[in-house]
């Protein structure tokens, strides 16, 4: 009897092994894809949300000297936001009153936009003091395109 001995691998197990191969390799890179896709969605949140919050900042600071609110009025709401504010005083010490029309559309620039911007006047009661609410939207595409959206919110009660 003679032994038969064997050596490598059959052109089969070959094509198994390139087969199961090429399934790790495809599964591998589009697990990379996705990381790094997720990763270029959270930075455009990440900047949509820092530019959100200087908004809201740059409307409460300029909110802070208002002295009356004539756009939206009392009990209702409205796209634009109107008010008096102390600039200053003048030589006899009084008050200098500037008409103010605020935009949050200026505070924004470059890949950004907003949209649906909407401020509401709510009146001054015993249980809470006058303040005015403000919504918008922004958004910016990712560096592949993809349009990310972010909502805000914001109540700013008036020092009076």
């Amino acid at each position: 009897m003679s032994k038969k001995i064997t050596q490598g691998f059959t052109l089969i197990e070959v094509i198994i092994y390139l087969a199961l191969f090429s399934i790790l390799m495809a599964g591998s890179l589009s697990a990379a894809f996705a990381l790094c896709e997720s990763g270029g969605h959270e930075r455009t949140r990440a900047f949509l949300l820092q530019e959100g919050n200087f908004i809201i900042a740059k409307t409460e600071w300029e909110l802070s000297g208002a002295e009356l609110i004539s756009n939206p009025t009392i009990g209702s709401s409205g796209t634009t936001l109107s008010f008096e504010s102390v600039s200053g005083y003048d030589s006899a010490g009084a008050p200098i009153i500037d008409a103010v029309v605020f935009d949050p559309a200026t505070l924004v620039g470059g890949r950004v936009s907003i949209a649906s911007v909407h401020f509401y006047h709510a009146d001054d009661t015993d249980a809470s003091p006058e303040s005015v609410g403000m919504s918008f939207t922004l958004a910016m595409p990712t560096e592949r395109g993809a349009l990310i959206s972010q909502n805000f919110f914001s109540t700013t009660t008036l020092n009076q």
